[in-house]
């Protein structure tokens, strides 16, 4: 057969089979999950928040997408989760010596991933593994350190081995997680926390109801039991005043009534602001009284206007005429 100018044909071109799903490629998920935000698709950069899922973001992008949900495409969908930034916990990396902006530019290209080992900022800074994606790593949520799960293990401790704070083991989660059961676990742990707030707020809320009440009831029960004992030390605050009020307004009243119409005591002040002023205006300048503490302000003259003191100063030389003449 052949040479006939024909072809034969091949099995997988007369039978159908069913088409292999095209896997991705690990190396490119792990430089996105480790070396990029989550949320920005950007290069991680100080400070790094992780939300509940192990997920990183940068801290700007979170801000950003709680001012505008609608500032990333995809950001109902990755971060649907966050609600404000009590739901993420900023952690605190320790820098790798060997990482500079040089080396990450030309080992880490946006859309691809050289087979050259890219070296990452962020390291454990116990063991000072690198945090590539190889080495499992841990938060603690309450403090924020990273470090490795191979040092968490080795030195068991109830205390941070970095910053020293003391943390329970419900505050352990991991960093990215890609094995089914800690993916599992962060969703738990995610929905009991959820559970955790919203008990919180809701025995909170209870606590402030019972206050207000209680309040509310202590109240009712003074104004009853002042209605019925008509004590002063009973009174709450406004009835004190008006009593106080009204007492200061008795005092004032005179003790004898004149055709059974009281009158108020005039006062002092009302009386000085109301007297009448002695009628001046007929005398002559030179006549009218004048206080001897203004006379002793001005130079003394006798009868023909001749300065009685032999030295006076500017600012009281003849000034006397010019005010006595005046009115």
């Amino acid at each position: 057969m052949g040479c006939d100018g024909g072809s034969i044909p091949k099995r997988g071109e007369l039978v159908k089979t069913k088409k292999t799903a095209e896997k991705p490629d690990a190396a490119s998920q792990t430089l996105a999950t480790w070396f990029f935000c989550a949320l920005s698709k950007l290069p991680l950069q100080v400070p790094v928040v992780a939300c509940g899922y192990g997920r990183l973001y940068n801290k700007s992008a979170v801000l950003e997408f709680l001012i505008d949900p609608t500032k990333y495409g995809d950001g109902d969908v990755v971060c649907s989760h966050i609600q404000s930034l009590k739901d993420v916990t900023t952690l605190n990396l320790s820098s790798n010596p060997a990482y500079s902006s040089q080396s990450q530019s030309a080992s880490v290209i946006l859309g691809s991933f050289s087979d050259q080992a890219s070296i990452p900022q962020f390291c454990c800074p116990i063991t000072q593994k690198e945090m590539n994606g190889k080495s499992r790593f841990v938060c603690i949520r309450s403090c924020g350190c990273v470090l490795s799960e191979q040092a968490m293990k080795e030195v068991a401790s109830t205390s941070c081995l970095v910053c020293g704070q003391p943390f329970k083991q419900a505050d352990v989660f991991v960093v990215n997680p890609s094995l089914p059961e800690d993916i599992t676990a962060a969703f738990l742990r995610v929905k009991e926390l959820k559970m955790q707030d919203m008990e919180r707020k809701r025995i909170k809320k209870a606590e402030k109801e019972a206050k207000k009440e209680a309040k509310q009831t202590r109240n009712n029960a003074q104004v009853d039991k002042a209605k019925v004992s008509g004590g002063d030390e009973d009174l709450d605050k406004t009835q004190k005043k008006d009593r106080k009020r009204s007492a200061f307004d008795n005092d004032n009243l005179n003790d004898h009534h004149e055709n059974g119409t009281a009158h108020r005591r005039p006062n002092k002040v009302a009386q000085n602001i109301n007297m009448t002023l002695p009628d001046l205006a007929h005398l002559q300048p030179g006549a009218r009284p004048v206080s001897d503490t203004i006379k002793s302000l001005y130079v003394k003259r006798d009868k023909d206007g001749k300065s009685l003191e032999k030295q006076g100063n500017f600012l009281v030389r003849g000034t006397f005429n010019r005010f006595a003449t005046g009115f």
